[in-house]
């Protein structure tokens, strides 16, 4: 992974989803009802949804040489969440981010998106 896919704070590793992650995305967060009660796109109802966000992640990347990251811990490799940029436009991006249940109140968002 390049430099732009992957880096590392004090406590975490944030870094583009692969095809390996789809399990622990849907059992992490993805498919847990209450972690994705706010977020703007659909709990992922199966592991095969959360291999579809993969797929598109890789779609964004390729297109705008950024898009959706895990949020894994440094300690241990534990993946609690997702943050990233979602391009509208080459002049414009959103960002946001989903923590697993067991990663709330730690303060991991704040490190991520200020990263």
């Amino acid at each position: 992974m390049s430099d732009s896919e992957r880096f590392q704070t004090e406590r975490l590793i944030i870094r583009r989803p692969v095809a390996a992650d789809a399990e622990v995305i849907f059992r992490g967060y993805g498919g847990d009802l209450q972690v994705t009660r706010y977020v703007s796109w659909p709990r992922h109802r199966s592991v095969q949804d959360s291999r579809d966000f993969i797929r598109f992640s890789d779609e964004h990347w390729a297109r705008w040489s950024g898009g959706p990251l895990l949020i894994e811990t440094a300690e241990d490799g534990r993946v609690v969440g997702g943050t990233g940029l979602a391009f509208e436009c080459a002049e414009f991006a959103t960002t946001g981010y989903v923590l697993s249940k067991s990663a709330w109140g730690c303060g991991y968002a704040t490190e991520a998106l200020a990263a």
